[in-house]
């Protein structure tokens, strides 16, 4: 009995617990990280989004695009190693296409990767297709 009243006496005063936080997000080398920092730009977001889905890091691809953004992917079994070729605008005024080249057997194949947003407030990948 006094064995099991020291245990509780234990577990309720928290005795051997300590409080710590988290650490901060630590961007990787491309700038991304799990937290992002604002403002974030059309092709940090689109980079950022990228790297989530080749490593499967649903964390980051939320932390930079919208919900479902990479549903229609299919999955990577191993960095498919596509070359960004940059951004440029779309077809609305916030809207930026970065696209990302493979080139294959069967000929070059282009990743377009749809973010919508300002310079001042960030942008968000909102839609990312496969194409010639």
């Amino acid at each position: 009995m006094l064995v099991a009243l020291s245990v509780l006496a234990f577990v309720l005063t928290g005795a051997g617990c300590s409080t710590t936080t988290a650490p901060e997000a630590q961007p990787s080398d491309d700038g991304c990280s799990h937290v992002p920092a604002s403002p974030v730009t059309a092709e940090q977001a689109a980079t950022c989004v990228y790297q989530g889905w080749v490593t499967q890091d649903d964390e980051m691809v939320a932390a930079y695009g919208a919900a479902g953004v990479t549903d229609d992917l299919p999955i990577v079994m191993e960095d498919p190693k596509l070359t960004s070729e940059g951004c440029a605008a779309g077809s609305s005024d916030d809207e930026v296409v970065c696209s990302w080249l493979a080139l294959s057997d069967t000929g070059p194949t282009t990743l377009r990767i749809h973010a919508t947003g300002t310079d001042a407030d960030s942008y968000r990948v909102v839609a990312m297709e496969f194409g010639p």
